[in-house]
């Protein structure tokens, strides 16, 4: 008989850190497109805009991140 891996249902931390990634990036992307939606919209101001950013990013529990 030979010896086989036997796959785990636990998950190791890098795999959990790398899903955890990508669901912030995935949340990201959204509230990108919400916000592109509501400007191309005209129906918003900018200080609106703001306010829905933040209260989105609040819920989905990711915080801005300001590049270079």
């Amino acid at each position: 008989m030979k010896n086989k891996e036997i796959p785990s249902k636990i998950e190791s931390p890098e795999n959990k850190q790398l899903k955890k990634l990508q669901n912030i990036e995935n949340a990201n992307s959204v509230v990108g497109s919400v916000l592109k939606g509501l400007r191309s919209s005209g129906n918003y101001s900018e200080e609106q805009i703001k306010e829905i950013e933040q209260t989105l990013r609040e819920r989905l529990g990711i915080a801005k991140v300001y590049g270079n």
